[in-house]
Order: C-alpha cells, then sequence, then structure tokens
C-alpha cells in the first residue's frame, strides 16, 4: 500500500469519526428535546389541573360558608361573637386548603418545567460538542495526513517554492521584509542580499 493511499486513508477516517460525532450528537439532541417535550407538556397539564383544583376547592369553600351562614341565620346567632369568629375561622381554613392545592400544583409544575429545561440543555450540549468534534477532525485531518505518510515511509523534500528578489517587501507568517532589505524573524534581523528562495517556509539567502 503506497504511503500517499495510508495518508488519505487515516486523514479519511479522522475526518469521519468527526462527521460520525457530529451526526450522533444531533441525534442526541432530538432524544434529548423530546424528552424535554414530555416534561413539558406534563408541567402545563398540572398547572392545568392545578386550576382547576384551586378553582373547585374554592366554590365548595364558598358552598360551605354560605350554608353555615344559613344555618346560623335560622338560630338566630348570625350576629353573634361565636358564630362570626367561628365563620371566620372556617374562611381562613378554606383559603389555607386552597392555597395548599395552589401550592403543591406549582410545586409539582415548577418541577417539571425544571426537568425540560434540563433535557433541553442537555440537547444543546450534545450537538455541540458533536459539531466542536466535526470542526477539530477538520483541523486534525491535514496533521494525520502527514502521521500517515510518514509512518508509511513517505519523505518530505524540500522544493523551491519561489525566488524574492533585493529591495522587494514580502509578508508572509514567518518572514517580513522590508523596503530596505532587512528580513525579521522571531526579533532576529538579517539581511536579503541579492535574492532569496523560500524552500518549506525556510529561507535561503543568496546574496
Amino acid at each position: 500500500m503506497s504511503a500517499i493511499w495510508v495518508a488519505a486513508t487515516m486523514a479519511a477516517a479522522t475526518v469521519a469519526k468527526g462527521y460520525s460525532d457530529y451526526q450522533q450528537g444531533k441525534y442526541q439532541k432530538k432524544v434529548y428535546d423530546a424528552q424535554a417535550e414530555v416534561y413539558e407538556n406534563a408541567s402545563y397539564r398540572k398547572r392545568l389541573e392545578t386550576a382547576i383544583n384551586e378553582d373547585t376547592q374554592r366554590r365548595e369553600n364558598r358552598r360551605d360558608l354560605a350554608r353555615s351562614v344559613a344555618a346560623a341565620g335560622e338560630q338566630g346567632m348570625a350576629n353573634s361573637q361565636t358564630t362570626i369568629g367561628a365563620l371566620g375561622q372556617y374562611a381562613t381554613d378554606y383559603e389555607r386548603n386552597a392555597l395548599n392545592i395552589r401550592y403543591e400544583g406549582m410545586t409539582q409544575a415548577n418541577a417539571l418545567s425544571n426537568q425540560a429545561f434540563a433535557y433541553q440543555s442537555m440537547g444543546k450540549y450534545a450537538k455541540q460538542q458533536g459539531k466542536n468534534s466535526w470542526n477539530a477532525s477538520l483541523i486534525k485531518a491535514p496533521f494525520a495526513f502527514a502521521a500517515g505518510y510518514a509512518s508509511a515511509g513517505g519523505t518530505f523534500a524540500e522544493g523551491t517554492l519561489g525566488t524574492i528578489g533585493a529591495g522587494m517587501s514580502v509578508v508572509n507568517d514567518v518572514w517580513d521584509f522590508a523596503d530596505t532589505g532587512d528580513a525579521k524573524y522571531l526579533g532576529a534581523t538579517k539581511t536579503q542580499g541579492a535574492a532569496s528562495k523560500i524552500k518549506n517556509r525556510k529561507w535561503s539567502f543568496g546574496g
């Protein structure tokens, strides 16, 4: 098997792994979003159920209180301090019962909403992780190619990529040539001379 083939295979495998992670991340997000929707719907139903139960409790409270007032009136005790105190206590107890229904229902509904939010967050994280893996694979692919090429016996020969004449201003990621003919490299200053050749990001000064 040629070195080029080995290198291409390793680079392709790197990219394929990243793409697979990306697809897996999207799939996991769909799964988590489906779970979140289940909890969101459950939270909505719980809130609706709580509102209905609270309203039902309040109607029963008003009915019971009205019966108690009517009974006290029939006995001629509607205006007595004892009756007024008892009715006030009944009203307080009834209101407490209604509020307890609301509190317990909303607590459960909020817990369901929090669970839905947690699943949504996990879905976003899974998708982002897959995307990061895909992006990283594109960066790693050239290195995988080079590693595969070298491991299969491939060699990298120096070749002349271009020639820079004297007095030219050239800027690349390694060298910065000024119009004066000076080249700065990592803080060091070298004189360009008559001509300079680029050899795999190395400079050979010809003057």
